[in-house]
């Protein structure tokens, strides 16, 4: 039923993504994407709702968005397959430069793809077989790298959700599907509300894709990421999802739009989220390692003439700061304004997924 109930939900952007040749190398290595996110949401306690789990699949579309939406009253988060492709595209182009990451297997033997390179630019979502790492272990740290990055944003829509902020937007604007890229601009109450609820949902994905990094680190399935520290590898992941976010909306990671925060501003809060987070504290967090993440995939772009920049001068850390959490009480002025209407979707949720668990306890 959730199946054919995501199919309904999601048919203006697209159907289920699947290749006709289930055999194919393509084939399994979508499966196995959408295998790890459906194995990422499990691991979410709160990822349960009135009618059972939050379902999550894939949908053919060559743009890079994912959304988060309820129908008829289940839940659903899809990530398109043009974000998946673009995040992979990314990833090997960045370990296929032998100055990124020097020290992690043969980088002296590689070399980045112009051909690559120029798609990456255009924004293309077409991952060419013959242009990856030619070093394994590099290769294997792209694939994880890549896959992390896909569990951010994924975690991202099920910050959304279990903080029922598509349900807020159905109840309240009548919107059917919450787009992480929005086509349409934002203004008022519908900009101040969307942007608060930005931080809320990158903050909830932050803390979660921590943990998840940490527990799976140095494990027998993720041997790629084995090749970096856990920290590092973290802020590798979640600077790119920042960085190619900035990429596809004009390259300025300073700018703001009318629905969410700047990029820069996004990652620095995901990294100060997790330093302070008392789920994250028994790993205790190195911010050189957190801050060491973003530094490379910034001098990867820099390097490689990728339009994605802070601009001419790099914010003073001390303004930056005081700015964050300028913006951040903001955030708690805006949710507090519609705190009636949160609280009830709230309650409405716990108590449909309480029973949920309950009639289901032996499933």
């Amino acid at each position: 039923m959730s199946q054919d109930l995501f199919a309904e939900a999601f048919r203006a952007y697209g159907r289920p993504w699947r290749l006709p040749d289930e055999q194919s190398i393509a084939a399994k290595a979508v499966t196995y994407v959408l295998e790890m996110l459906r194995w990422a949401l499990k691991s979410q306690r709160r990822a349960v709702g009135p009618h059972g789990p939050i379902y999550c699949d894939l949908i053919d579309n060559p743009t890079f968005n994912a959304f988060a939406t309820t129908h008829e009253q289940h839940e659903f988060i899809t990530l398109l397959s043009g974000a998946v492709n673009h995040i992979y595209l990314a990833f090997f182009c960045f370990l296929s430069d032998p100055e990124t990451l020097p020290t992690v297997g043969n980088a002296s033997g590689e070399s980045l793809s112009r051909s690559g390179l120029e798609r990456f630019k255009a924004h293309s979502s077409i991952v060419a077989a013959t242009e990856v790492p030619k070093d394994f272990g590099r290769l294997m740290l792209a694939r994880d790298l890549a896959i992390f990055t896909c569990f951010f944003i994924l975690l991202h829509e099920v910050g959304h959700i279990v903080k029922c902020h598509p349900h807020f937007f159905r109840r309240k604007y009548g919107l059917s599907v919450y787009e992480e890229i929005p086509l349409t601009v934002a203004s008022g109450d519908l900009s101040r509300i969307r942007v608060a609820f930005e931080w809320e949902a990158d903050e909830y994905a932050a803390i979660t894709s921590y943990q998840i990094l940490r527990a799976l680190h140095g494990g027998p399935h993720f041997h790629g990421i084995g090749k970096v520290g856990a920290d590092h590898a973290w802020a590798i992941s979640v600077s790119m999802t920042f960085a190619l976010i900035a990429k596809l909306c004009g390259g300025n990671l300073l700018k703001e739009s009318s629905s969410h925060p700047a990029a820069f501003h996004r990652y620095i809060w995901s990294m100060l989220s997790v330093e302070g987070a008392s789920e994250c504290k028994p790993f205790a967090p190195c911010s050189a390692d957190l801050q060491q993440g973003f530094s490379d995939v910034t001098s990867w772009l820099k390097r490689n003439e990728i339009d994605v920049s802070l601009g001419a001068t790099t914010p003073d850390p001390d303004s930056l700061l005081s700015g964050l959490h300028e913006r951040y009480a903001n955030v708690g002025k805006a949710l507090k304004e519609e705190s009636l209407l949160l609280d009830d979707l709230t309650t409405e949720r716990q108590e449909g997924a309480k029973k949920w668990l309950s009639e289901n306890a032996d499933d």
